[in-house]
């Protein structure tokens, strides 16, 4: 059976032509703080966080409309730079790179003492985010946060969770792949919207968050672009298991993301380009 792999960035112009990446699931990225955030309700927008990130802003009173909000440094922390997480926020807030305010390591405190780490995406219990907890803020997929807030295991402690990812013990109802790292970490609103919408374990993504920061994850596949292999076709082809069973639809929704309309243009589930 033809090699594949789930990527949360799509075709970029430097990708081989015998990979098809294939329309699979919807979901969004935002930034998470911590619960008693300086980081104003309703004031972040997409170029609001572009100026954050680039560092032109860099205390929450310089952000428009908050001049009466908090002096102190805002703590902008981004994921290692291979993240597609990582590069779909930089892109879709429109810049090529972080500003030199922005912090991607993290000082954790050993046996061996003082080692710098590289912050992984969507793990909001990185040491890194626990620090100055009301002013650090730190892009995070949607659809992770909702798998992992409301369909995942515990890990024990925040430092076993840190050390070993994968150390829980999911029950029948929970999520198989992956723990629940969120920590105390809260979404943000971005341009007015929320990211997400009902509450517990109803929790989705709001189809109607700011769509700049909206995105599609795909199955990438070993085949021409555009294709997908006949071996695979029944599982993620527009007429097959992924696109049209309700066990996939209640999959994909324990593991955060949003089921795609039938179809086979770009942007539809089972779509290859």
């Amino acid at each position: 059976m033809p090699a594949s792999a789930r990527s949360s960035r799509d075709r970029a112009s430097t990708d081989p032509s015998n990979i098809s990446f294939i329309d699979l699931a919807g979901d969004a990225v935002t930034v998470a703080t911590q619960p008693g955030s300086h980081a104003p309700a309703n004031l972040l927008t997409h170029q609001v966080l572009a100026a954050i990130f680039s560092c032109s802003i860099t205390k929450w009173n310089q952000i428009p409309g908050n001049s009466g909000g908090s002096s102190n440094t805002i703590q902008a922390l981004a994921p290692q730079n291979q993240s597609g997480t990582f590069k779909f926020f930089l892109g879709a807030i429109g810049l090529t790179a972080l500003g030199p305010c922005v912090s991607t390591s993290a000082t954790v405190q050993g046996a061996a003492g003082a080692n710098a780490q590289t912050l992984e995406e969507n793990e909001g219990v990185d040491p890194s985010l626990n620090m100055n907890k009301a002013d650090v803020i730190f892009p995070f997929s949607t659809g992770k946060w909702i798998a992992e807030k409301f369909h995942s295991a515990k890990c024990g402690t925040t430092t076993q969770c840190f050390q070993n990812e994968t150390n829980c013990h999911p029950t029948g109802s929970q999520n198989k792949f992956g723990c629940d790292l969120h920590g105390t970490m809260v979404l943000n609103k971005v341009d007015g919207t929320a990211p997400t919408v009902g509450t517990g374990a109803g929790t989705i993504i709001n189809k109607n968050f700011t769509s700049v920061l909206r995105r599609i994850v795909f199955e990438v596949v070993a085949a021409s672009a555009g294709t997908i292999p006949a071996q695979l076709k029944s599982y993620f082809g527009p007429t097959g298991f992924t696109c049209n069973s309700s066990v996939a639809t209640k999959d994909l929704k324990n593991y955060g993301f949003l089921a795609l309309p039938k179809g086979t243009a770009q942007g539809d589930c089972g779509s290859a380009h």
